[in-house]
């Protein structure tokens, strides 16, 4: 395996069992629910972050076909619709809203705390790897992987 695909097939599964885990932690009382969430990751958790005014935006996700069938408006994600953290979110943890991107955390902190249950962190193209070990790897872009 080349040290990509290494990496891959490390960080796939892994992700995949702490999910489980999140999901498996869920409460069974009623009376102890999760009130916040807070997301880590790349584009697959990323709800808008790489459009932020720190973030690479160069990829064309501020632009349509990106969010025009569940939101009707590009949505800055690398995604069409919801994604699996909001759907986590809302329909398996109850929690009353989406997660919100950095970019309107910041624009709006005390209206946020009011109404948002958690925060998003992910921005596409973040890895947990450092980037030394990809340039090792000689790889044909400066765009580190997600």
């Amino acid at each position: 395996l080349s040290g990509i695909q290494l990496a891959m097939a490390v960080t796939v599964p892994s992700a995949a069992r702490h999910l489980l885990l999140l999901v498996s932690a869920t409460p069974s009382s009623p009376g102890r629910p999760f009130r916040t969430l807070y997301a880590f990751g790349d584009s697959l958790t990323d709800t808008g972050n790489t459009h932020s005014t720190t973030g690479p935006y160069s990829f064309g996700v501020s632009h349509p076909l990106y969010g025009t069938t569940f939101f009707h408006r590009p949505t800055n994600r690398y995604s069409d619709g919801r994604l699996v953290v909001e759907f986590l979110a809302t329909d398996v943890l109850a929690l009353p809203s989406f997660l919100l991107e950095l970019t309107t955390l910041s624009r709006n902190a005390t209206a946020t705390r009011a109404s948002y249950s958690g925060v998003n962190f992910g921005v596409a193209g973040a890895t947990a790897i450092e980037y030394e070990f990809f340039a090792r790897q000689k790889p044909t872009s400066r765009r580190s992987p997600s």
